[in-house]
């Protein structure tokens, strides 16, 4: 609880800092990244807004910066020192916010299952996709929703249904439900039934989820034996085989 206090008492700073470089912090960042944030916001408390991004960056760009140049010993090497620290630490934000949408899109991978499931209950039970996903956004609460829930809201706008499907199909990225998003954008289209085109997704989903599940645990059994081959085998040798060398080189050389 402390530490999320931290954090918004250091958003509001770098707000106010993002807001003297740009007048339009949310053109600046793009959507997917507005996306992230609001996520964040969402399910864990943590209130960046799009001018505290800017912010961050140019506040690490400024501290690192100074620390490259006070670690170089002559002008020159401070210079191109302090040069390479400031890029790396305006970077640094969008290499964190990357690496939180990588977690975010696996997280919808393997909710993704159960909520076609629930659609598909829905659907069965004579909803058409729109009033699904409202029911799915009341009574589901997971990092999927929010995608949803602005297809909702695009819907209820009066964007129509195909900028709306586009809409969530450009701010996820995740393949999964990408393909998902643009099956049922086609099914709707052509008035096919939903509950069939839900059931063979669903399992196409799981079987791809399995496939991936154990192609990660062939990969950890093959690390495992890295330390095995080149630690623990080399270090056996050498216990065993040390002692009977050294009796044979004894021997050698007595005359």
């Amino acid at each position: 609880m402390g530490i999320k206090r931290v954090i918004n008492i250091l958003n509001i700073f770098a707000h106010k800092t993002g807001s003297i470089f740009t007048n339009d912090p949310k053109r600046k960042i793009g959507i997917l990244n507005i996306r992230i944030l609001k996520i964040l916001e969402e399910d864990e408390g943590i209130i960046v807004t799009p001018g505290s991004f800017i912010g961050y960056k140019i506040l690490l760009c400024i501290l690192f910066s100074i620390g490259g140049i006070l670690f170089g010993d002559s002008l020159i090497p401070s210079m191109l020192l302090g040069f390479v620290s400031g890029a790396a630490g305006y970077f640094i934000p969008d290499i964190l916010i990357r690496k939180q949408a990588r977690r975010i899109s696996a997280n919808i991978d393997i909710e993704l299952p159960y909520m076609i499931d629930l659609l598909r209950i829905a659907v069965l039970s004579g909803q058409n996709i729109y009033n699904s996903f409202k029911i799915l956004v009341e009574k589901y609460r997971a990092k999927i929703c929010f995608d949803l829930r602005d297809y909702i809201k695009d819907i209820d706008w009066g964007l129509g249904k195909e900028t709306a499907y586009n809409n969530m199909i450009e701010k996820n990225k995740s393949r999964q439900f990408a393909d998902l998003m643009a099956v049922l954008l086609e099914a709707e289209k052509y008035g096919s039934p939903l509950d069939e085109i839900l059931e063979q997704k669903s399992k196409q989903i799981n079987f791809e989820n399995m496939e991936t599940t154990e192609r990660k645990a062939r990969r950890t059994t093959v690390l495992t034996l890295i330390p095995l081959v080149f630690l623990i085998l080399p270090a056996f040798v050498l216990l065993v085989g040390g002692p009977l060398i050294y009796v044979l080189g004894n021997g050698l050389f007595i005359f």
